[in-house]
């Protein structure tokens, strides 16, 4: 999936998600934007820059989760007395792509150690990153220890020395 998203009022949450029975659920919003941190949001892409104006983000949603879908929602929550937050999307595309597997993370789910393996590049950094979007590791090499974090789901932010950043989804069992 790709779009175009800005707004001029943040509010709790803006975000982009899929369903299959015409109701939101958390674990299928990718947050873009917004003030509140809500469990289970997907938040890998949460970096919006309202100073930035119209920023384009692509998601590949099947890193996220896969099944049947039949709708897309929008979010736009602002919890005050006098909501003015407001969102902004366009040139949305949803569409299937073959894997190209250009930035590999493995073993997944992982206990000690994840190697990080880039098919064109070199590596930069890798930041990883629990589900509040804290950074809660940083290294520069493609092995990384993960043995001290705790067993949850992670988001592990891939950056090649080109700049071009990939995030994947992170077991630690």
């Amino acid at each position: 999936m790709e779009f175009d998203f800005s707004s001029t009022v943040e509010g709790a949450v803006h975000g982009i998600g899929f369903d299959i029975d015409d109701s939101t659920s958390n674990d299928k919003t990718f947050k873009i934007y917004g003030n509140e941190n809500i469990d289970n949001l997907i938040i890998a892409y949460n970096n919006y820059n309202e100073s930035n104006g119209s920023q384009h983000f692509k998601i590949r949603v099947g890193d996220y989760y896969t099944g049947n879908i039949n709708n897309i929602f929008f979010v736009n929550t602002d919890d005050t007395d006098n909501p003015i937050a407001e969102s902004y999307f366009k040139n949305i595309k949803v569409y299937n792509e073959e894997p190209t597997q250009a930035v590999q993370l493995f073993p997944n789910p992982a206990s000690s150690f994840i190697t990080i393996r880039l098919r064109e590049e070199a590596l930069e950094q890798v930041i990883i990153y629990n589900q509040l979007g804290k950074q809660v590791k940083r290294a520069t090499t493609n092995q990384v220890d993960i043995s001290n974090l705790t067993s949850s789901i992670y988001f592990a932010e891939i950056t090649a020395q080109s700049g071009k950043t990939t995030v994947k989804k992170l077991i630690k069992n």
